[in-house]
């Protein structure tokens, strides 16, 4: 079991982000991703909760230092999309690129294929 954060990706300075780059983090179970962001200071009313989706936070690049810090899991964009794969299929939940199958596609950021 574990936690991961994935790259940073630049992002729009908008009002209530106070950085112009952020990234993700996921963890194996809700409860180690919840504990994780309690260890970093981050509040969680801050989780993404949405269908379809495994929970995660949005992070700035202090908080992933931190995670990182606190022993998260550095993934490449494409051993992100990877996990997230595999999280959806062991949850029944369909592929983010509309297939049923889960196998291989072109990950969005950097174009590199990835499998489940």
């Amino acid at each position: 079991m574990a936690v991961y954060v994935d790259d940073l990706w630049s992002c729009l300075k908008i009002h209530r982000w106070r950085s112009s780059s952020a990234c993700h983090m996921f963890a194996d179970t809700r409860e180690e991703l919840c504990d994780m962001a309690l260890a970093i200071g981050l509040a969680q009313r801050y989780i993404q909760e949405k269908v379809g989706r495994p929970p995660h936070f949005d992070l700035f690049p202090s908080k992933r230092k931190l995670a990182v810090k606190a022993g998260a899991v550095e993934l490449s964009c494409s051993e992100m999309g990877h996990w997230l794969q595999k999280q959806k299929a062991s949850m029944g939940m369909p592929c983010s690129m509309g297939c049923q199958s889960h196998v291989s596609h072109p990950c969005e950021k950097c174009g590199q294929q990835w499998a489940v």
